[in-house]
């Protein structure tokens, strides 16, 4: 029923720039788009929803199911619960402090056991079981201040680019994080997509829409939200089994051809694409592997920077933050070459990606 993903997601790294809602001004929503997202917010809230949409849960099998994140050595080493539902459900638990909230609050089982130890190790076989957090009306005042949000996100570029009754592929703007509850005091990209998604017809429809995947919360660009449970199974194992195709577009201060004659992790391949390959540490793992494949787009003189250049990035592996240390590293190597302060470029890798919205 669904085909393999094979558009390219792409995104914007901007380290040193995290947009802040409420720092600016930007112009206030019209009445009639803000009628419009209400009215689409309130759709997924309806009465006969809420009463027949039951949780939805995910499950994971220990050692069968493969894991989102590759571990890099490809073995199997004790892991305890809280540590390995982390990496099974790396969307909804990023971190073990939400795995242990999840343990604690009974929606994280282990083998249809609620309320198990997260210092437990698991093994083989075991089934890990996490329900999503039920959808609940919201008051007058709450739905308020989502459309308020929501049109914050729209002034920044919240776009629909696609959508049917199953899936959507969503523009992120920058600044905001993109699962729910990530932090508790604000608001995320997933509260935003009921204001702008239509409620699914659809025999097995998601309570609320939720997103496939995870961008930086610093990081704009396109996310696929799952409308329907079908969806969100098949896009999650593509994400799983790694078929979907990632880019990224950056614009770098410096020549990345220079930052090969001082970094042996830097190959030049016969095609003139570089690969970045750079051991990143992981908590508890030690170093793992991380490679990025860049391709210079373009080049170009600047009166201030020297050089400025345009490339893709297109991920290998799945580390954390790997593409933004991979492309730092670089230019703190051109920083030393030119014999210009590493700090003056510490937050400077800025993006343009013409493909986007803005």
């Amino acid at each position: 029923m669904f085909l393999r993903v094979a558009f390219i997601i792409g995104a914007l790294l901007n380290p040193g720039i995290c947009f802040a809602l409420g720092l600016s001004s930007p112009t206030a929503p019209s009445t009639t788009t803000t009628d419009a997202h209400r009215a689409k917010f309130l759709a997924w809230f309806d009465a006969k929803r809420i009463n027949n949409g039951g949780a939805l849960e995910l499950t994971h099998v220990v050692h069968v199911d493969p894991l989102p994140n590759d571990l890099g050595d490809g073995a199997h080493k004790p892991e305890r619960l809280v540590r390995y539902a982390s990496l099974s459900f790396p969307h909804q638990l990023p971190t073990k402090n939400r795995a242990a909230k999840a343990i604690k609050s009974g929606r994280l089982k282990l083998n249809d056991i609620e309320k198990v130890e997260g210092c437990r190790v698991v093994q083989k076989g075991d089934k890990l079981t996490l329900q999503i957090e039920a959808r609940t009306k919201l008051s007058d005042d709450d739905v308020a201040k989502r459309m308020n949000f929501v049109g914050h996100l729209n002034d920044s570029g919240l776009s629909v680019c696609y959508e049917d009754d199953h899936l959507a592929a969503v523009f992120k703007p920058a600044g905001v994080h993109t699962k729910k509850n990530t932090v508790h005091r604000y608001l995320a990209f997933e509260d935003a997509l009921p204001a702008i998604l239509t409620p699914s017809s659809s025999d097995d429809a998601l309570p609320l829409p939720l997103a496939v995947h995870r961008l930086d919360v610093r990081v704009p660009g396109l996310l696929l939200v799952a409308k329907s449970r079908r969806a969100l199974m098949n896009l999650g194992n593509q994400f799983e089994s790694k078929t979907v195709k990632k880019r990224y577009e950056a614009l770098v201060v410096g020549d990345p051809f220079e930052a090969i004659k001082l970094n042996s992790n830097f190959l030049l391949r016969d095609d003139n694409t570089i690969l970045i390959d750079s051991p990143i540490e992981v908590e508890g793992r030690g170093m793992l592997a991380s490679r990025t494949t860049m391709s210079v787009l373009k080049s170009m003189p600047h009166t201030h920077w020297g050089t400025l250049s345009h490339v893709q990035l297109r991920p290998e592996t799945g580390r954390t933050h790997q593409l933004r240390v991979g492309v730092m590293m670089m230019i703190i190597l051109l920083n030393i070459l030119l014999g210009k302060l590493v700090l003056t470029f510490s937050a400077r890798l800025h993006t343009n990606a013409s493909f986007l919205p803005p």
